[in-house]
């Protein structure tokens, strides 16, 4: 079932660990990179789970805290197990991380966002591989089992193309740089007008400055020279 795993931080899609183990397949590389690609564009608004078709794969993923998970399927694997498996995935890192950080200021959370290394939980790789052949064979016992009992509810989960959704980044990409441009333009536009309504005062006021002062000269010869 498991292709390709992956987790990432899910403020900056910092890669954390990734499976080793993919069997070749056509068109797994580019879906690979899509959900790499994927990662980086999530956030805390983004859907909790969903599923994105990549051509002849999909890639599910699953927002769990501070954490994204995702995994590569053939499209004919049951999305109920991919998300099953992402759940259990979760709890075991989340477990490791725990016994890895616990006694650290901050926790295992506070570790995870001073990870500069990608991939520095590479050693979970195993674990990872033993949750995935746990959910390969559709037709095993415990997944018939998993299958017929209550998962959460997959008949909501948003289902998107991965071009849309990459596309639609770079668009809110774009627009975050206009944005920010036209915020920095306003300012400089109302630097601007201030600069030209004090040169204004100063124009208007110059004569009145210019006569008083030469009042104030006649006077101070008249009386006190």
């Amino acid at each position: 079932m498991s292709l390709f795993t992956l987790i990432t931080r899910l403020a900056d899609g910092f890669p954390l660990v990734a499976s080793t183990d993919a069997a070749p397949a056509a068109g797994l590389e580019t879906a690979k990179s899509q959900a790499k690609a994927l990662a980086k564009r999530l956030s805390p608004a983004s859907p909790r789970r969903q599923v994105v078709d990549a051509g002849a794969f999909f890639i599910c993923y699953a927002v769990e805290g501070e954490l994204a998970l995702f995994v590569v399927t053939d499209r004919a694997h049951p999305k109920r197990l991919a998300f099953g498996y992402l759940s259990d995935v979760a709890g075991a890192f989340q477990d490791e991380l725990a016994r890895q950080h616990g006694d650290e200021p901050g926790g295992w959370r506070a570790a995870l966002q001073r990870v500069e290394r990608p991939y520095s939980y590479l050693a979970f790789d195993r674990a990872m591989q033993r949750c995935a052949r746990e959910y390969a064979d559709t037709q095993s016992r415990a997944n018939q089992a998993r299958l017929a009992g209550d998962l959460g509810d997959i008949n909501n989960i948003m289902r998107q193309n991965i071009s849309e959704l990459l596309d639609r980044g770079d668009k809110l990409g774009a627009l975050a740089s206009a944005s920010a441009k036209l915020k920095e333009d306003s300012k400089k536009f109302r630097w601007g007008a201030k600069r030209l309504n004090v040169m204004d005062w100063l124009a208007k006021a110059a004569p009145a400055a210019g006569v008083a002062a030469l009042v104030g000269a006649l006077v101070w010869w008249r009386f006190f020279w």
